[in-house]
């Protein structure tokens, strides 16, 4: 699924954490690294640094590779992932870092909107990484949530997760005021047992179609913001990973910001996060 990494780096202070966490996933994966920085100038001192640090992160010699490209960040970091056939970017820093709000800022929302592959914002990384022991995925309906539950499913198999949580919602407005009429407790709750009854069924379904082999399973119905619901949920669990569904490239006048889950996440955001393209 991510054959091709590439990983965003700069002389910054967690540089060297940002490497290690990057030869995790190719140990894990098998996955070619690519090591992208981008400059606005020649900055000669800057790159030898740079290859210094990578000869010294030990990835292996012949999937990995690093490249120096000149312009604006959020294009050239799009234009290389096209022109490289990129199935994983990844970006990470300290949440204090300016760098790391540059990310989630106007270039990251770019990035994230724009991209033709997956992303991996990684939060505090360090220079031995954490596994990822609790992960939370988006499961309500999309496109690509089936691809989400299967990379979710995936980084839980290589790195033998405690659980994969999988969260879906459920829309409780309408029954709650078709019932209102009815003044019926017992007959309101049975039939929201039904609702998620049904929605767990339908989870179950679709997971026949992914590998889940020696996974904790653990489907959650919720009801409310997605967004909000899943950065909660995250923060109780503990979760070392969140998975969500991209944003759609096309939309309408009142969505042109970013798909509105997302930006809950991102506003505040609990723990690392995969975005699938």
């Amino acid at each position: 699924m991510f054959a091709k990494v590439a990983v965003a780096i700069a002389a910054s202070p967690t540089l060297e954490a940002l490497l290690a966490e990057s030869k995790r996933l190719q140990d894990l994966l098998g996955s070619e690294i690519l090591l992208l920085h981008v400059r606005r100038d020649s900055e000669q001192e800057e790159e030898e640094f740079l290859r210094e640090a990578v000869n010294n992160s030990r990835f292996s010699p012949e999937k990995t590779q690093l490249f120096f490209e000149n312009g604006d960040p959020a294009e050239t970091i799009l234009d290389f992932c096209k022109k490289q056939k990129v199935d994983l970017l990844v970006a990470g820093a300290l949440k204090k870092e300016n760098i790391f709000r540059t990310y989630l800022g106007s270039i990251g929302r770019k990035i994230i909107r724009a991209a033709n592959c997956s992303i991996l914002i990684l939060v505090d990384p360090s220079e031995q990484p954490n596994p990822f022991r609790e992960i939370v995925v988006d499961g309500s309906e999309h496109p690509l949530t089936l691809k989400a539950v299967e990379a979710a499913c995936l980084m839980g198999q290589k790195q033998q997760a405690s659980h994969v949580h999988i969260l879906k919602d459920i829309k409780l407005y309408g029954l709650t005021m078709a019932m209102a009429a009815e003044d019926s407790e017992g007959i309101y709750a049975e039939q929201r047992r039904n609702l998620i009854q049904a929605e767990v069924e339908h989870v179950r379904k679709y997971l026949q179609q992914v590998n889940t082999e020696g996974l904790p399973l653990n489907i959650k119905i919720i009801s409310g913001k997605m967004g909000f619901e899943i950065s909660k949920f995250a923060r109780k669990v503990e979760a070392d990973l969140i998975v969500t569904a991209g944003p759609q490239k096309k939309l309408g006048i009142l969505d042109r910001i970013m798909t509105h889950d997302l930006e809950y996440l991102l506003a505040d955001i609990p723990t690392n996060l995969l975005i699938i393209h």
